[in-house]
């Protein structure tokens, strides 16, 4: 009972090591029934809010109500979800202050989306760290685009704002033991003064990183992640398998082949011209 206990503590304990938060975080998929206050809520946000930005292209729609996140199931929010939240490509709001204002503008051009990806994505990320450092766990909600009818629906969004990804928020499940997913080696990553292709053995060397240890297999039988069984002509079960096959899955096999990001756009509301493909 004791060790349960201090599992449960350790599972949610604050820290303010800043690198320490950065190398033992991982994604989390289940949560416990404990609520987050609203002021860690708004604590973490602020931290969102307050990252670098292109032009604060970003809002963030979020919550608590369970009706709702058991309705958004299907865009992959685990069910012990305890607050949702869906990060946007806000180009609506910068127009209208623009116009507001009397002020000249071409958000029509696809620069804007671009500038509010990387918006998007600097939030998210002071999100993912400031939750950790309460004790938050979370996971990302990659298939939130696919689902923008669903989800702009459900949070009222309108037109020129576009769903970009999710997060799921919570306190772990100490019950569930999660491992600390490995990265490429830094050398195939980092390269200093010019690019170069990665050589043959770093090539091995990664997979062997990638597919070692405990991770090999095990990983994803655990996350109930399904390969792609070739000989079976697309069908899938829960046989171990290797992180290039997950990653084989996930671009050749699953619900990302099968979209178009201009169509989504365009249901969005966005109507870009057509440009030459000459260099400029």
């Amino acid at each position: 009972m004791k060790a349960q206990e201090e599992s449960e503590s350790d599972s949610t304990h604050p820290t303010s090591d800043f690198f320490e938060i950065i190398n033992n975080r991982r994604s989390i998929r289940n949560f416990t029934d404990k609520p987050i206050p609203e002021e860690i809520i708004k604590k973490v946000l602020t931290a969102g809010i307050r990252a670098t930005y292109s032009a604060q292209l970003c809002s963030i729609v979020y919550t608590s109500d369970s009706e709702k996140i058991r309705t958004l199931r299907k865009t992959g929010v685990y069910p012990t979800t305890k607050t949702l939240l869906i990060f946007l490509i806000d180009i609506r709001k910068l127009e209208r202050l623009l116009s507001f204002y009397g002020r000249k503008h071409s958000l029509e051009h696809q620069v804007s989306v671009w500038l509010g990806l990387q918006d998007v994505i600097l939030v998210v990320e002071n999100i993912l760290l400031a939750a950790e450092s309460l004790g938050l766990a979370s996971v990302l909600l990659e298939r939130i685009p696919i689902h923008s009818k669903l989800v702009s629906e459900v949070f009222d969004i309108p037109s020129r704002v576009i769903p970009a990804i999710g997060m799921s928020l919570g306190y772990e499940d100490p019950s569930v033991k999660t491992e600390i997913r490995p990265r490429y080696p830094f050398e195939t990553v980092v390269f200093e003064d010019s690019y170069r292709d990665i050589s043959e053995y770093e090539m091995n060397s990664c997979m062997e990183i990638m597919d070692g240890g405990t991770f090999k297999g095990e990983f994803y039988i655990k996350e109930r992640v399904k390969a792609l069984l070739k000989q079976k002509k697309g069908e899938s079960d829960f046989s171990p398998f290797s992180w290039l096959d997950h990653v084989e899955r996930k671009f050749f096999s699953s619900h990302w082949t099968k979209i178009s990001i201009g169509k989504i756009l365009k249901f969005l509301g966005f109507k870009f011209k057509k440009e030459n493909d000459k260099e400029q």
